[in-house]
């Protein structure tokens, strides 16, 4: 999945100082700074963004190469062009810095290396919490970011206001060999998706994962099981994974607000293809390969 990298993520806040060789995470509006040859990307370093320490802001460390965010925008020789270019055009060394773009981040799931994939995605999380909360939400006082911890404090008035996390729950519903598959309505996302939702106040997960299927399908759950957690950085979430089994009639009652269809499909038909990134992927390839495990055993017999 997504977090699932070769380096060694570390998120301990710290005020350290930037090296020349770490890495710079400099975001215009839903753009990034970039040097993109297919889906590999190479993002500035410290010292080719020639930028003042003030102006920068440590966010995290993978594998000793730490990832600051810019503040202000480096002045490098950039093209002012905002869309893709041509692999041509780009040095993938990245030693000339007219390579670097600001990029649409519409992109990043097929971002490659995966390190830097995931650090784009926690980055762009990061600074858009900073973006969002520069004061202060009970006495307008400008926040000041503690030097701690990862939080920032109204020297007002004392408030603190700590990175947003959104718990969501992904939800496989079972019935026997069948697997409740659904799409988004109005969305640009139109493949196969699994059950979801955020939790509400008072809510455990498994309460939400009930709701959840009720109220977007119309069917109840019983038999709830957690398979697996990720990191969403794109909405500031935590999503939790679980299977479940269909509770009474498999008559779905669609919710056309959120869902386009929802549908019954045999495992078989349930796409199992690759996927190394999200949660509901990796659940429907889970579903997929223990039945079609089970067939090779009793097709060997």
């Amino acid at each position: 999945m997504l977090h699932d990298i070769e380096g060694t993520y570390d998120n301990h806040y710290t005020e350290r100082r930037p090296k020349p060789d770490d890495k710079l995470l400099s975001f215009r509006g839903d753009a990034l700074l970039m040097s993109r040859t297919g889906d590999d990307v190479i993002v500035p370093t410290v010292q080719q963004a020639n930028m003042p320490d003030a102006d920068l802001t440590f966010l995290f460390d993978i594998s000793g190469t730490g990832y600051y965010l810019a503040h202000t925008e480096p002045r490098l020789d950039m093209p002012e062009r905002h869309t893709g270019i041509d692999a041509g055009q780009v040095d993938a060394s990245c030693g000339d810095a007219t390579a670097f773009r600001y990029e649409p981040l519409g992109i990043y799931r097929w971002i490659r290396p995966r390190d830097t994939r995931f650090a784009i995605e926690v980055g762009a999380q990061l600074a858009a919490w900073y973006r969002d909360n520069r004061f202060c939400g009970r006495c307008a006082s400008a926040l000041q970011a503690d030097r701690v911890e990862r939080m920032l404090r109204c020297p007002n008035c004392g408030n603190t206001v700590y990175p947003r996390i959104n718990p969501g729950v992904i939800v496989g519903v079972q019935d026997g060999e069948r697997l409740l598959l659904t799409k988004y309505a109005g969305r640009g996302f139109t493949n196969w998706a699994l059950v979801a939702g955020f939790t509400e106040i008072g809510e455990t997960l498994e309460q939400t994962v009930a709701r959840e299927v009720l109220e977007e399908t119309g069917v109840h759950v019983k038999n709830i099981r957690y398979f697996g957690n990720q990191p969403w950085p794109r909405s500031s979430s935590l999503l939790v994974g679980y299977f479940c089994e269909l509770d009474g009639s498999d008559s779905v009652k669609l919710d056309d607000q959120e869902l386009a269809c929802a549908e019954w499909v045999h495992w078989s038909e349930v796409p199992h293809d690759p996927d190394d990134y999200s949660l509901t992927r990796t659940m429907m390839r889970a579903f997929h390969d223990r039945f079609a495990a089970s067939a090779n055993q009793v097709g060997k017999r």
